[in-house]
């Protein structure tokens, strides 16, 4: 296996397809999964299978619970949402949702303080527990993504973030202890009013149970104990309708620590062309692009900040992209060898969002529209995404082969595109990323008279949150948390990830897991290691990695 913490050399991929050809042939391949009749009960009922359900679910069936995991879509993955088998020739792939990883710790300087990027959990569950193939996501050494990586297939394709979801949840499967239902929208939980106290155990010295309850038909299932892996909004809908989780007269959808995040949208934009005259033409294989720099907007990246949101001048429609990212085979022609997807545009600014909702009023509870330029809407977008990418690089396709190049590549049409926005429309998700308050949740004064100003009870510094998010109702022993929203690394699948591993080890009693190195589990991966703990409690840009590519492509562009 390639080491996760070198890139002295380039890395070859692995040995991805003699593991996958297990599961292949175990479940039928792609995304498939044993239709198994859903149980009465469970061991541990999962709710949510994206990175932190799936990486939960392999853990703790590893350790011979029973699993059951449950999600309201019809696919694995959450906001990982890798669209396979595109193009005219069915073989491209487009992430639409989450898709880096990154190899090492990678820090850099944003307005005045450090951010880093690091993702241990991630990497090591992908490059040592599974096996499967990477390279670097952006080959420009001198770039701040060239140390993050995607996954790839055996010939260096890619292959979707996605593999690594559905290999976990597989391998969960495999070991005969866990299940897995889509389709299943899980809408309360109920603790019997006996085991409210705390206790491990009603009176009688019964196990306690959770009852969940789902939308449509489905009959409910009685687990001892439940992790909701789900967004911020889905997460605190579910919990005010259920019943038993809090003392009376109070709401489980209260718990101070899950009003301590916020959220945004955050979309993305892929065009396909025949011709991919960006390689073709001028050669142009990684870097950023953006047509925002007439504008010189200040780097205040508060999405509240309203000289921010200026993407809807960026006339005649909002560019924001990179070379690097998008599939692209050349195996064609010489005069037009390489084919493919351009990430046209990756970023959350709200005027844009709107811009590109105005494309996507078709849609149905997913993030992902299909651009069908025989739809007269989606062939209004892609032209004016055509447009905008030719007037973007018209001074560089006249310096390359004159005004006739320009107007060959002006004649040129986009034959297929994708635009992915994760906002409120989306079912089960209803966002892009979280992120926490610089101060947490500020504890409100105690009131008029003697200790006014003095903190109450209901304050959580930023620091603490993922560490009591994750049991963050003490009248409801096992209820767990882990999902993004909370975690420490927020806007990437390590925050998930990383804190599933925290209710394995701490809820769980679950052993060290053997693909993460020792001092790496426990300086950067536990929640009270030194790294984990500075990770929790530095400040982070409002949205995430997309503020920091926005930052860079600004002082380029000066």
């Amino acid at each position: 296996p390639v080491a996760p913490t070198s890139l002295a050399a380039t890395p070859k991929p692995s040995r991805m397809l003699s593991v996958l050809a297990v599961a292949v042939a175990a479940f039928g391949g792609g995304a498939s999964f044993p239709s198994d009749p859903q149980p009465a009960t469970c061991d541990v009922a999962i709710v949510g299978a994206g990175p932190g359900g799936a990486y939960l679910a392999a853990r703790l069936a590893d350790t011979g619970r029973h699993v059951c995991v449950f999600d309201l879509l019809q696919r694995p993955g959450g906001r990982v949402h890798s669209l396979r088998g595109l193009g005219p020739k069915g073989d491209l792939t487009v992430e639409a949702g989450a898709y880096r990883f990154a190899l090492n710790k990678t820090c850099m300087i944003v307005e005045g303080y450090e951010w880093c990027i690091s993702t241990p959990v991630t990497t090591h569950t992908i490059i040592d527990r599974l096996r499967l193939g990477w390279k670097q996501y952006d080959p420009s050494a001198t770039e701040w993504d060239s140390k993050l990586a995607k996954i790839v297939d055996a010939h260096g394709q890619d292959a979707g973030f996605l593999t690594y979801v559905e290999l976990l949840l597989k391998q969960a499967v495999a070991t005969g202890k866990a299940s897995v239902h889509f389709g299943r929208e899980v809408v309360s939980l109920h603790l019997d009013d006996s085991s409210r106290d705390g206790a491990s155990a009603t009176s009688s010295g019964a196990p306690r149970l959770y009852t969940i309850r789902f939308a449509g038909d489905f009959a409910p299932v009685r687990a001892a104990k439940v992790i909701l892996n789900m967004p911020q909004t889905p997460l605190l809908r579910v919990l005010a309708a259920s019943s038993g989780l809090a003392p009376p007269g109070d709401s489980a959808a209260n718990a101070p620590v899950l009003h301590a995040v916020t959220q945004w949208p955050i979309f993305k934009v892929y065009v396909h062309y025949s011709d991919a005259w960006w390689r073709n033409s001028l050669g142009l294989t990684a870097g950023a692009f953006n047509n925002t720099d007439a504008w010189k907007p200040s780097e205040n990246l508060d999405p509240r900040v309203k000289d921010e949101c200026i993407a809807a001048r960026q006339a005649p429609a909002p560019l924001k992209g990179a070379y690097h990212d998008g599939h692209v085979r050349c195996d064609g022609p010489a005069a037009a060898p390489c084919r493919g997807f351009i990430q046209a545009a990756y970023a959350s600014d709200p005027g844009a969002v709107r811009f590109y909702s105005r494309f996507t009023h078709h849609r149905s509870g997913d993030s992902v529209v299909h651009l069908d330029p025989l739809q007269p809407n989606h062939a209004r977008a892609l032209e004016l995404l055509h447009e905008a990418l030719v007037e973007l690089h018209s001074d560089q396709l006249v310096s390359k082969g004159g005004a006739a190049e320009l107007e060959r590549v002006r004649a040129l049409r986009p034959d297929a595109g994708v635009i992915s926005i994760w906002d409120q429309r989306v079912d089960g998700i209803e966002t892009g990323c979280h992120f926490t308050m610089d101060e947490g949740l500020p504890a409100a004064s105690a009131g008029k008279g003697e200790g006014k100003g003095a903190p109450n009870a209901r304050g959580v510094p930023k620091a603490d949150v993922p560490a009591k998010a994750m049991a963050p109702l003490p009248s409801a022993p096992g209820l767990y948390v882990a999902n993004e929203a909370f975690g420490v690394l927020q806007c990437f699948a390590e925050s998930s990830l990383q804190m599933a591993e925290n209710v394995a080890h701490s809820f769980f009693d679950a052993p060290k897991p053997w693909w993460i190195p020792e001092e790496v589990y426990r300086k950067e991966v536990l929640y009270g290691g030194d790294g984990a703990k500075k990770a929790a409690a530095a400040r982070a840009p409002a949205l995430g990695d997309v503020a920091v590519a926005d930052v860079l492509q600004r002082r380029a562009g000066a």
